[in-house]
């Protein structure tokens, strides 16, 4: 629930300033709030890329993903270093393939990958987020492992022992560490 909220939180302010200020007796600066420290608060979350992530269009998303991925999954095997899917592919360049099909340039490895893009916590990633791990411990700095959300619960990523699969986020044996959307 509190995953939906924060997802949410930008309607659900302009919701709230709009209802006090149209709908009732409270008026903006009732809460506090001035015409332009309201305007500035909506020109904050728009840039914001949590609120500026537009729900309408997570459908399409995950449709486009899900095409992209599907023929990949169980076919294409892992190989270290490996750039395509016809001799193998390794975590980084997986994701980086998949990016390139929805018109998207993004750094080769898992480490440039994750410090690129805009960041996003680990609770709140979402269709189209990388999502980054670490098999070795749970620091930044040990990043070893990256795949795509293609929805709310599941990832896919080319694992050293089956290659391109969809896994649920909540089943795998590391955390997401974070996200980062391009």
């Amino acid at each position: 629930m509190w995953r939906s909220l924060l997802k949410h939180r930008r309607n659900i302010l302009i919701g709230s300033i709009f209802f006090f200020a149209f709908c009732s007796t409270f008026t903006p600066a009732a809460l506090g709030l001035t015409a332009e420290k309201a305007l500035s608060i909506l020109n904050t979350l728009k840039d914001d890329p949590v609120t500026s992530y537009s729900p309408y269009s997570r459908n399409t998303r995950a449709k486009e993903l899900i095409a992209i991925v599907r023929p990949l999954v169980n076919h294409v095997k892992y190989r270290w270093g490996g750039t395509m899917p016809e001799t193998g592919l390794d975590c980084s360049a997986f994701v980086q393939w998949v990016f390139k099909r929805l018109g998207k340039a993004i750094p080769r490895t898992s480490r440039q990958q994750s410090k690129a893009g805009q960041y996003i916590p680990p609770g709140i990633v979402d269709t189209g987020d990388i999502v980054f791990f670490s098999t070795k411990g749970s620091s930044w700095s040990e990043i070893n492992h990256c795949g795509v959300m293609i929805d709310d619960e599941h990832f896919a990523h080319c694992t050293s022992g089956e290659g391109v699969i969809i896994t649920k986020a909540a089943q795998y044996p590391y955390p997401i560490l974070f996200g980062r959307r391009y």
